[in-house]
């Protein structure tokens, strides 16, 4: 079974997707079943610096969307079966290729704000697409089925449960372990700057924080400008925090672990994960993390972080604390190597090969 992968945001970047797409791709070729990656000419150097040579690399070539059509029609003609779209795009029928998709999360259903009106619309525009004519759809987490599947049951036969891996970086006895009396580096917290991801209370708990001590680190916030990014730059300056927090914009995987080498705690208090990279990612470095106890965060990392309701600045401020005080406990250690061995991506590989072949074979 010849699989090709079709990217429309850069696979190479250090994103939910990105992770999912390269992760997915090298796995299925460590099982001996290299599928081709179809990208932007323009992402094309890139990715194959990054990647190095062991990917079948195709570019596609965009102009005013008409070749995003004809590029992919003349791929094809060198025998795929199957083509995977990583982050939820469709692209039009190709004869006698099945088409999947994977659905990361359902927020835009939600929630009104995660995205401009115009993107949110886009977006549900896309999943109703996937639901009405993919041929098979693979979803990340439980979470995200259950949401997926309210909304649009008549899609249940074709729905397949391939939760992703965590073990792309070291398991966590691996890693440096943050403990009691550590030297304290600046709290941290990931991601694109949107509503989505809740920073709102986080800078609120903050606040709260430097009110109790006078010890309290600096707060660094990884992830480049988004939607109504603006409104947190006030929120910001209305608390008087600009010189305790540093917002970097978008940094390159190289940062990022550096990010998580130096800095003492993660906070993740997003409103809603399809699967939360960056929660994994920080356990592999040995950080204690406090996490929104919702979404598919409950679900894969509710014994493996300090839970909190998101909503709430006390409850989030109280939790750092106790992290900056605290560090890892034993317990927390032992939870996270079992979601390490249990979710790889060798096994979502395996889950993933199990659902094309059964869509091609339908």
């Amino acid at each position: 079974m010849k699989v090709a992968f079709h990217a429309d945001s850069p696979p190479m970047q250090p994103t939910g997707i990105g992770r999912y797409m390269m992760q997915l791709a090298y796995a299925l070729s460590e099982a001996g079943s290299q599928p081709e990656l179809w990208v932007r000419f323009r992402w094309l150097r890139a990715l194959r610096r990054w990647s190095g040579p062991d990917y079948r690399i195709k570019p596609i070539f965009s102009v005013c969307g008409i070749s995003d059509r004809i590029s992919p029609l003349l791929h094809s003609l060198t025998g795929i079966d199957l083509l995977h779209c990583p982050n939820g795009n469709l692209l039009p029928v190709i004869g006698g290729v099945k088409r999947t998709a994977m659905i990361h999360d359902m927020s835009v259903f939600l929630f009104d704000d995660v995205k401009r009106s115009d993107i949110g619309e886009a977006w549900r525009v896309k999943t109703r697409n996937i639901a009405d004519h993919a041929d098979g759809i693979l979803i990340n987490s439980q979470t995200t089925l259950d949401d997926f599947l309210e909304l649009f049951p008549e899609a249940v036969e074709k729905t397949f449960l391939t939760p992703l891996g965590m073990n792309h970086l070291f398991l966590p006895d691996k890693a440096p372990i943050r403990t009691p009396g550590a030297e304290l580096g600046r709290i941290l917290a990931v991601g694109t700057i949107e509503p989505r991801k809740n920073y709102d209370c986080l800078l609120k708990a903050y606040a709260i924080l430097k009110q109790r001590r006078n010890d309290v680190p600096g707060l660094v916030i990884a992830g480049q400008k988004g939607y109504r990014a603006n409104d947190l730059l006030k929120l910001l300056r209305e608390l008087d925090l600009s010189s305790s927090i540093e917002i970097t914009g978008y940094v390159s995987e190289e940062r990022l672990k550096m990010l998580y080498r130096t800095c003492s705690c993660l906070v993740h208090t997003a409103r809603y994960e399809g699967f939360g990279f960056t929660i994994p990612e920080a356990f592999a470095f040995g950080l204690p993390v406090v996490a929104s106890n919702n979404s598919s965060m409950a679900d894969f990392f509710g014994k493996a972080a300090i839970m909190v309701d998101g909503s709430n600045p006390e409850e989030i401020a109280s939790a750092i604390e106790e992290c900056l005080e605290n560090g890892v406990s034993r317990d927390l250690i032992e939870e996270r190597k079992r979601l390490f061995t249990t979710y790889t991506w060798e096994n979502c590989a395996a889950l993933s090969l199990s659902a094309f072949s059964r869509i091609c074979s339908d």
